[in-house]
């Protein structure tokens, strides 16, 4: 059997399947009867009993093929249980159907042998030794109790057997012998091929769970049949959830509508890519999706989230146009620095010296002033073009931003600056992060230090935790800086991050940038938007510690 038949099969197949074992069971009776019916007619078959004994066992038999069809229905049938009573009532109808065909020489004990194989496929391989073992108690009890006398034969087939109690005793117990091992050896080998084929399954089907790729599958209609783990967490649903549900459901919007190319045309779909917002994150999938036949149309589906290889993508070209400004902003800084040196060192001269009053002085103190903010600039190139890798420790993040705060409040007083409220708010629970504690308070200067200059009168530092996108049941630090300052603009919102990039009269451009490759060299991400009463709020993530248990 192909590997795909074991999961490609919807909940209507297996309905179909099950309904088809009833219907089948049905026809058998109903061609023993026939067959039962034609013997008597034609005098070979001698029923010494009233016909409606012998219909009452068929009657029984109907009215099991309506119980199973009834479960099918309500969708029951997964019930071990239910399973054993079938199993039961089979072994019932077929002791019924052989006392009145002649017990031991009855040619239906064969059934004992279809209902044991039927055992073997729906239940475990002891499940089936023990419906050999019930089968043969019925049929063995029915035997000797009809040989020794104690059950009336009520049949008789002419040519075809003998009255159960004229048989001599060695060949009646050899005969019976004969048969309970044919039960027992089907039974065993039913069993074993059934074992075999189940442990191949489940291998298969662990093969499948632990892929890192999703695997959804999905019938002629569009129906999901299978889904894995790795879908499961992908499109954050369960496999139970979807089953039967149209393919395209998995995304929004109707973004899978390009599947039906597959199931409806046969095509095959390669390395489409879905952006979309998918249990509650943004994500990239990248999905190909082909057609298989073995007998009718079956399709597969594999997706893989490639949300974070295209975020690591897009951090590898900003990093090599950074790297690129960098290096050229390093030339030009080195460049500058020498003669504004000079510059400054001839302007201080000059400021010493007697003799320059007025608009002279004036001027003089604007070289100087002029030439200390561009020293400053040139720095600050000189530092985003140097800057080395983060040299990361595990830091309490409660504690370490406690810390930052006060440091941060007592620096603003020592500067002059014009204090701004910092409300911080920590959670109870200890947050634990892996980071450079210098880079980051970089990071968070920077921030705080454009809240006040957009013109904020209150800045909020938040510490709370989200879930992780990449990893559904994890959850990630979330560090946010909150003002009601001027806000982002449309224009300024899509080139925050870019080198030279600024909104300020008098900015360099370089605070953000330097904010988001720190943070990015943390493996953490950046985000910006507006608050919902106003200002910007900057919220930094970075995957969390967890403390071993």
């Amino acid at each position: 059997m192909d590997m795909a038949e074991w999961f490609l099969i919807t909940r209507e197949q297996l309905e179909r399947r099950l309904r088809g074992f009833a219907y089948a069971r049905a026809a058998l009776v109903t061609a023993v009867l026939g067959v039962c019916v034609f013997l008597e007619r034609d005098r070979v078959f001698i029923l010494e009993v009233k016909p409606w004994y012998l219909h009452l066992v068929f009657v029984a038999a109907y009215l099991l093929c309506l119980v199973q069809l009834i479960g099918v229905r309500r969708q029951v049938y997964r019930s071990n249980t239910l399973i054993w009573l079938h199993i039961f009532f089979d072994i019932c109808v077929v002791t019924g159907i052989v006392h009145f065909t002649g017990s031991l020489e009855s040619p239906f004990a064969f059934f004992y042998v279809v209902v044991i194989l039927a055992a073997s496929v729906l239940l475990t391989q002891t499940a089936t030794l023990l419906s050999a073992l019930f089968s043969t108690l019925a049929f063995a009890g029915l035997s000797i109790a009809t040989h020794q006398g104690w059950l009336e034969s009520p049949s008789a087939l002419g040519a075809f057997s003998r009255d159960v109690t004229t048989i001599p005793l060695a060949e009646f117990w050899s005969q019976l012998g004969m048969l309970v091992l044919s039960f027992h050896v089907s039974a065993f080998l039913g069993g074993y091929l059934s074992r075999s084929l189940k442990i191949q399954r489940e291998i298969q089907d662990d093969l499948l769970q632990s892929l890192r790729t999703g695997l959804v599958a999905f019938d002629d209609a569009g129906r999901i049949s299978f889904m894995n783990r790795a879908a499961e967490r992908i499109f954050a649903r369960e496999s139970l959830e979807v089953l039967g549900d149209p393919v395209e459901a998995l995304f929004p919007e109707g973004q899978g509508a390009f599947l039906r190319k597959c199931y409806d045309q046969g095509e095959e779909v390669l390395d489409e890519e879905v952006s979309a917002e998918i249990g509650g994150a943004p994500r990239i999938l990248e999905i190909s999706a082909s057609s298989s036949s073995t007998g009718h149309q079956r399709h597969l589906a594999l997706i893989n989230d490639v949300t974070r290889l295209r975020s690591l993508e897009e951090r590898i070209r900003i990093q090599e146009k950074l790297s690129t400004v960098g290096e050229a902003a390093a030339g030009v800084a080195h460049e500058i620095r020498n003669p504004l040196a000079s510059i400054r060192a001839a302007a201080k001269a000059l400021e010493e010296a007697d003799g320059f009053l007025g608009e002279d002085a004036r001027l003089i103190r604007l070289i100087l002033r002029e030439s200390d903010r561009l020293a400053r600039t040139v720095s600050i190139f000189l530092d985003f073009a140097k800057m080395s890798m983060p040299v990361r420790q595990i830091v309490s993040l409660n504690r370490w931003l406690q810390g930052f705060a006060e440091e941060w409040e007592k620096r603003a007083k020592q500067r002059g600056q014009e204090r701004v409220p910092l409300d911080l708010n920590l959670p109870r629970e200890e947050l634990k992060a892996s980071l450079d504690k210098n880079q980051f308070r970089i990071v968070l200067e920077n921030l705080l230090d454009n809240a006040v200059q957009a013109g904020a009168t209150a800045v909020k530092l938040e510490l709370q935790t989200v879930r992780n996108p990449r990893l559904p049941k994890a959850q990630m630090a979330k560090v946010s800086v909150a003002d009601n300052g001027q806000g982002i603009s449309e224009r300024a919102r899509s080139r925050l991050f870019e080198p030279f990039f600024t909104t300020k009269a008098a900015g360099t451009g370089m605070g953000l940038a330097i904010v988001e490759r720190i943070v990015a060299a943390h493996e953490g991400r950046v985000a910006a938007e507006n608050g919902l009463e106003g200002g910007a709020v900057f919220s930094l993530l970075l995957d969390l510690i967890e403390e071993e248990r």
